[in-house]
């Protein structure tokens, strides 16, 4: 299934279909924050696989500690922050390259002791050289070397075979930063996952040139100047984001959103940090627009930076007061406000309880009950399709979200995106063998609304195979594999399912 997942991400990547790859509801908006979380999770271990990264994983406990990584991050936290927190809970065995304690004396020292052993018998028992009182003729001579060094011999292997059989063992298993064995199986993988980070940093750059030439070309265009500012962050260029910024400061003399923007920008560009030029624009906005809600979240931020854990504490709850339960933001201030009070330990008490994350998903609940009934008067809502389903997102409960997604798609039956997202979604949590009738509904939908598009292809084969249709999944997938480009990354994976499926048969 996570094969599967991975054709088909890089297939809407390569073809750069109209139907946009929706992303793990874990990723992070920030695209500097997502990258640090990336190159956090893959330094740490999966607590119930074997010797793999959470970054590598497809377990519970492993898409939890993820969700902690982002968590923190979002809090501010540096990335030594981060590991010391997760190695407090969980022991050293939480980081895949542990360091050299009392702790791991022995997965670091135990290789190492192996070689000593192994010399220590070699050299115990070796047997000294006797001097010789007499003449022994040549042949006994040879009898007697023989029978006398037959032990040492021995031995002498033995401690040979220990320090041959160490060596190997610390060079294969004494590195605790390899993924999980063996790595010649992962690798066609391995090499598709970095040709898709590849197309899509590609990708980036490509939008971001042409963002740019279109801000160049309309130098009065707010529009322009906040477009270029989006594909600069999503680049990863942060000079890019500034210079678009600036800008569109200028054009609007000022607006508060947009300085609140250039704040946020200005504080990804130093790792997460608050700086004080961010600080000094913050307090700008809030001065003109004291609800702004960028610059009362960094606000909050700052002062958590800074251990005033009272402080962030009120700014937020304040800021969750103005805040839809269903945006975004109102989950990351929940946790964030009982981060806060345990960081400070403070009781959270009163009206504050009911921004914790805890009470949350009880104001979210509230909310959606509210919202469903209105869909159920109105189902063309598109708008309020969209709140529903970023409510079930935060309160991750599969069904209502499935319901919802589904829902959203017979709303608007013509839009692809929306038919193309719920497939997606039975997919990636790989549940689609309970909702077949669904499928096929929505795969016919996308039939109507773009007959030709290779998507159709990759969805009709899949959940025709979850319906026990093997020979027309491999046909339909050997219709893809034709319509493919030749240097298609994922052909030979394809291939394999297809032979799998015939060989099913």
């Amino acid at each position: 299934m996570t094969k599967l997942a991975l054709i088909l991400t890089v297939l809407m990547m390569a073809l750069a279909s109209p139907a946009a790859a929706i992303s793990p509801e874990e990723v992070m908006a920030d695209v500097q924050l997502e990258e640090r979380a990336r190159a956090i999770s893959k330094q740490l271990r999966c607590l119930v696989c074997q010797n793999q990264s959470i970054d590598d994983s497809d377990a519970d406990l492993a898409r939890d500690l993820r969700r902690e990584v982002r968590l923190q991050l979002s809090m501010g936290k540096s990335d030594d922050a981060i590991f010391d927190h997760l190695r407090n809970r969980y022991g050293d065995y939480v980081l895949l390259n542990p360091p050299v304690t009392p702790l791991t004396y022995v997965l670091w020292g135990l290789p190492l002791g192996l070689c000593f052993l192994g010399a220590g018998i070699f050299a115990l028992t070796r047997r000294p050289i006797k001097k010789i009182d007499a003449i022994i003729p040549r042949d006994d001579l040879a009898a007697n070397d023989a029978a006398n060094n037959a032990p040492v011999l021995k031995w002498f292997g033995l401690g040979g075979a220990v320090v041959v059989v160490s060596l190997g063992l610390y060079a294969v298993l004494g590195r605790p930063d390899l993924p999980s064995q063996p790595l010649s199986i992962r690798t066609a993988e391995i090499a598709i996952a970095l040709n898709a980070k590849d197309q899509q940093n590609a990708e980036n750059s490509r939008l971001l040139r042409h963002a740019k030439a279109e801000a160049d070309g309309a130098p009065s265009s707010v529009e322009a100047q906040l477009n270029y500012a989006m594909h600069a962050a999503r680049a990863n260029d942060n000079a890019a984001e500034h210079t678009a910024l600036s800008r569109a400061l200028a054009l609007t003399d000022n607006a508060p959103s947009i300085t609140a923007m250039l704040a946020e920008s200005m504080s990804r560009a130093a790792g997460g940090m608050v700086t004080l030029p961010a600080r000094a624009l913050i307090d700008q906005v809030l001065a003109v627009d004291p609800d702004e809600p960028r610059a009362r979240y960094l606000k909050g931020l700052a002062a958590y930076q800074d251990e005033n854990h009272a402080l962030a504490i009120s700014i937020w709850a304040e800021t969750a007061e103005i805040t839809n339960p269903a945006d975004p933001l109102a989950s990351v201030l929940a946790a964030n406000i009982t981060a806060a009070a345990k960081a400070g330990g403070i009781p959270l008490q009163g009206r504050l309880a009911e921004f914790t994350d805890i009470n949350q998903a009880e104001r979210i609940n509230a909310m959606v009950a509210s919202l469903e009934a209105r869909l159920d008067e109105n189902p063309n809502d598109i708008d309020g399709w969209a709140r529903l389903i970023q409510s079930r997102r935060v309160l991750d409960n599969t069904i209502d979200l499935m319901r919802a997604l589904i829902n959203a798609a017979a709303a608007q039956p013509n839009d692809l995106n929306a038919q193309i997202i719920v497939l997606e979604e039975m997919l990636e949590r790989d549940i689609g063998a309970e909702y077949l009738s669904q499928a096929d509904v929505i795969i016919n939908r996308i039939k109507t609304i773009n007959p030709d598009g290779l998507e159709l292809l990759f969805f009709a084969g899949h959940f025709a195979a979850l319906s026990g249709k093997n020979n027309a999944a491999a046909e339909i997938w050997t219709e893809l594999l034709e319509k493919l480009p030749a240097d298609a990354p994922f052909k030979p994976f394809l291939l394999d399912e297809i032979n799998a499926l015939k060989n099913q048969h």
